[in-house]
Parts: structure tokens; sequence; C-alpha cells
């Protein structure tokens, strides 16, 4: 089985997961070999987790026949050389079919209210499944964010008009 985590970038999409996976490969035991040159994590039941960015025009061209279990699309309002809506029904959803699997498209508000994670979020595609949460949702992380934003509002109260902020 095969596994795709695509972020903005490369460099991103290895910031993001990188480490946090090691982590956890390390923490429970996993097994997961690291290849650092290809960006995949090998599995011992002999699947992998590749971890790419989307900042590299030919991606729709390498990821076409393939099989895939899963493939996670991060902070897809903000890719800027790929179409998203192409790339996941034209390249991606045909790879899913012989596994079952599954893609999920994850991010936090984009800049415009437009395109095609915007549409899925707001219902526009029924076809996609919507799930929305924020930091308040998460035990985590959920105090120390508080506590961030009360500063910043007790800085400058007027911070709370910007979009930025609201999203």
């Amino acid at each position: 089985s095969q596994y795709l985590y695509i972020a903005k970038t490369g460099k991103s999409a290895k910031n993001i997961t990188w480490s946090m996976a090691r982590k956890y490969n390390n923490a429970y035991k996993l097994g997961w070999v690291a290849n650092i040159a290809d960006q995949c994590f090998y599995q011992p039941n002999g699947a992998r987790l590749i971890i790419t960015g989307a900042d590299d025009p030919q991606l729709v061209d390498t990821f076409h026949g393939g099989k895939n279990r899963a493939v996670f699309l991060d902070e897809a309002p903000f890719w800027q050389h790929i179409d998203i809506e192409q790339f996941c029904e034209e390249v991606i959803t045909p790879t899913l079919a012989d596994e079952k699997g599954v893609l999920r498209m994850m991010s936090r508000p984009g800049y415009r209210r437009a395109g095609f994670f915007w549409e899925c979020a707001h219902g526009k595609h029924p076809e996609w499944n919507v799930r929305k949460w924020s930091w308040e949702d998460n035990p985590h992380v959920r105090d120390n964010v508080r506590a961030f934003l009360a500063a910043r509002i007790a800085a400058n109260p007027e911070i709370v008009a910007t979009a930025a902020f609201r999203r």
C-alpha cells in the first residue's frame, strides 16, 4: 500500500511531517525505515508513506497510475502551481480505486473565499464529506492559544477586525 502526504511545498511537507513521523515511529516502535533521499517512510508490512510538496508543476505527472490507500493534501488553498480540482479528479481519485482509498484535504482557511477547497468546505461539492474544528476543539492547545490571543487583543484591541485575525 502507498500513502501520500502532499503539502504546499516540499520544504513545508518535510518541516510539518518529518520530525513528527520520526517521533511517533520511535515512541511507538512502529518499525518504519526512513529514507531521507526519497522522503519516504517504509513500513514493515511493505507499505510506504511518501512526503512531498505541490510546488513542482510536474508533480501531477508523477502520480498517474499508482495505487494509493490514502492521500492527504495539506494547506490545499495555498497551493500555487497545481489546480487542486483537476489534481483530485484526474490524477488522485483514479489511484484510490484499487485500494478503496480515501482522499483528505485539510487546511486553515485560505486568503480568499473562492477556489475548490473553499467550495468543498462550504458544501458546494456534496460528494465531499466536511469536518470542521478549530483550536478551541483541541484540548492540547486550547489554553495556550486562548492566552496568546488574549495577549494580542490586549496589546491591540483593533486586531479583531482584521481578516488575518478572523481566519
